[in-house]
């Protein structure tokens, strides 16, 4: 997956003066290390039906942070990536996100941060939503930094390399938009910080991210 250019300081979504191309996927030949998985639900393929007229046809998340915090090195930069965009869409699903230099040990979290800075929104969803029986594309932005810590239960032992899944449930982020409520402009709805039901958005969205193995 190639991201866009970015050129701010930032240590979590959206790439710094560079792009994405260089992040590393699953790469057994290093002999070891972990790596991230990514899945959707209830999602498979895109673009996702979610049934009532709603889909989702595009999801972008500028990670500013992924963290794996192992227990006897819980600030190890081996553990860590920075700067880089992750995006589901039709012809392009996430790369996996590969710490191939990780130390051997045990790992009890994972700490995301998403967050956009000056450089755009924080996340960007795509799709379009059925109201009073008109089509309406839809697109939801929140410039906001989202911030998560989730416990994991992983040990790593070189040089087996170990996996850890990632599935954000984009069904249960969209149940807290009313639709039929959104501002229009030039014929599409549009959610962003300015509308007070993002709070509620932003809530269900950081609770849609799970640990799936």
């Amino acid at each position: 997956m190639t991201g866009p250019i970015r050129c701010v300081v930032i240590a979590g979504l959206l790439a710094a003066c560079g792009d994405d191309s260089s992040m590393p996927g699953s790469d057994a030949s290093t002999g070891g290390g972990l790596v991230v998985t990514w899945a959707s639900a209830p999602i498979t393929p895109w673009p996702g039906d979610l049934g009532n007229g709603l889909t989702i046809e595009r999801a972008t998340f500028a990670f500013d942070n992924l963290r794996i915090v192992g227990d006897a090195a819980p600030g190890d930069p081996r553990t860590s990536k920075q700067a880089f965009e992750l995006v589901w869409e039709t012809t392009n699903a996430p790369a996996d996100v590969g710490f191939p230099d990780a130390p051997g040990g045990l790992y009890s979290q994972l700490s995301i941060r998403i967050d956009g800075l000056v450089a755009g929104p924080s996340i960007e969803f795509r799709g379009h939503a059925r109201v009073n029986a008109v089509d309406y594309e839809y697109r939801i932005t929140d410039d906001s930094p989202f911030t998560t810590t989730l416990a994991i239960d992983k040990t790593l032992r070189p040089p087996a390399v170990t996996t850890l899944g990632l599935r954000v449930d984009f069904a249960h982020a969209l149940d807290a938009v009313d639709f039929s409520m959104l501002d229009q402009n030039g014929g599409r709805l549009e959610l962003d910080n300015a509308d007070p039901q993002i709070a509620l958005f932003r809530t269900k969205l950081m609770e849609s991210f799970t640990v799936v193995n």
